[in-house]
């Protein structure tokens, strides 16, 4: 195992995070929603947010990144400091994949499968922990003559993963178990674990269960660290559990709001929710009385295509409350577009620290298996722009 990130340059790693996370804290930790006014006291930071509109020509990124230059060097130079590598083996194991093989996975879901599976050479039967449909273990398999576990809690996706790995020929067998639930008995020492975007208790069980199996090798990637039982992230290993840092399951929201892989339909949409709910909050306080922040469930975004009537019909069910016939709608989105501007320029400062704040997630992670007695790397298995959750965990005993 190369060590590209040692335990001393992981910890540094974590630590120069902290400390910039710490420090600007006031700048990230807060939902923007619940803002009627900039909760920082920075007057040149605020100058410039609302020269802002003048700059059209510049990406939401570029403005995140130019606030972290100019307003924290600190956040600018612990980021800078992270060099993870991009591992591709090169030694000439890998057999051509064959178009069949890829029958069922769609878009770039095809490119992070192959690419992270470019990355893992089998030392034991693999185990495929949250799997779908088992296209990554369905790979792997191929690729080496290896024996795969899928373990998934839809008995549907079990299913139609089954059939395809009997139509292809595929050693790969499914286990169908809610792992929330269930304790992973199936975790073994001679085991190597891949697992590519289990979502947040679900890839953080699968730490812990692995670690109490001593299981040798994992590959894990994680995503959506905001999917938690916990109402604060519980941190995994020592560094994390000594910082000061307190952030709330709202707040880790942030840690996945690069969206690199949206087309220009999705981000029209995502504008038109961000504008719709704060109508909504508008609307809910005026009725209510009660102008504290309320959130409401995620939707699908085809919810946006529609009437906004109808979506605030159902967040007024939703809440207990009933729409007064005469509710002047147009008045409200006009009114609800004002804070949409001022809720922009907070999301820009926050998403300065977005990256910050996931690699912060993922260092926890990977220090809890290295204070576990494992050798530990972090790299990135695909380009930014296939997905920004594009970071993996490497591990073994």
């Amino acid at each position: 195992m190369n060590n590209l990130e040692t335990s001393t340059s992981l910890s540094v790693h974590f630590n120069k995070l902290d400390a910039a996370l710490t420090q600007y804290q006031a700048y990230w930790n807060f939902v923007p929603f619940q803002c009627s006014d900039f909760p920082w006291d920075n007057p040149e930071l605020t100058e410039y947010l609302q020269t802002l509109a003048e700059q059209t020509e510049l990406e939401h990124d570029e403005v995140c990144q130019q606030i972290a230059q100019r307003f924290f060097p600190e956040l600018a130079d612990a980021l800078n400091q992270v060099d993870f590598a991009h591992n591709q083996l090169v030694d000439d194991w890998q057999k051509p994949v064959p178009f069949w093989l890829l029958n069922g996975i769609h878009g770039r879901k095809i490119t992070q499968v192959q690419q992270l599976s470019e990355q893992i050479k089998p030392k034991y039967p693999l185990l495929e922990w949250c799997a779908g449909k088992g296209h990554l273990g369905r790979l792997l398999s191929f690729q080496h003559d290896v024996a795969v576990t899928s373990v998934e809690w839809q008995q549907s996706l079990c299913e139609q993963g089954t059939n395809l790995a009997n139509t292809y020929d595929i050693k790969q067998d499914f286990i169908h178990a809610d792992v929330l639930k269930q304790r992973a008995v199936w975790l073994k020492p001679q085991q190597h674990v891949v697992a590519l975007h289990a979502c947040g208790d679900l890839h953080v069980t699968l730490l812990k269960q692995a670690v109490e199996a001593k299981v040798e090798y994992m590959h894990v990637a994680p995503c959506c660290y905001h999917l938690i039982g916990d109402h604060v992230y519980p941190a995994l290993s020592l560094q994390g559990q000594m910082s000061s840092l307190y952030i709330a399951k709202s707040i880790l929201k942030l840690a996945v709001q690069a969206q690199v892989t949206a087309g220009q339909r999705v981000a029209n949409l995502r504008q038109t929710e961000v504008l719709w709910r704060l109508a909504y909050q508008l609307i809910r306080a005026d009725i209510t009385g009660d102008a504290s922040y309320q959130s409401l469930p995620s939707v699908k975004k085809s919810w946006f295509t529609g009437e906004f009537v109808d979506f605030v019909t159902w967040g007024g069910e939703h809440q207990g409350f009933t729409l007064p016939a005469d509710l002047n709608f147009a008045d409200y989105l006009q009114r609800a577009a004002v804070k949409q501007k001022f809720t922009q320029q907070l999301e820009y400062v926050r998403h300065a620290f977005q990256r910050a704040l996931e690699l912060w997630l993922v260092l926890d992670k990977a220090l809890f298996l290295e204070q576990s007695g494992y050798q530990v790397e972090v790299n990135y298995f695909c380009p930014y722009q296939t997905t920004p959750r594009n970071m993996m965990i490497v591990a073994q005993l």
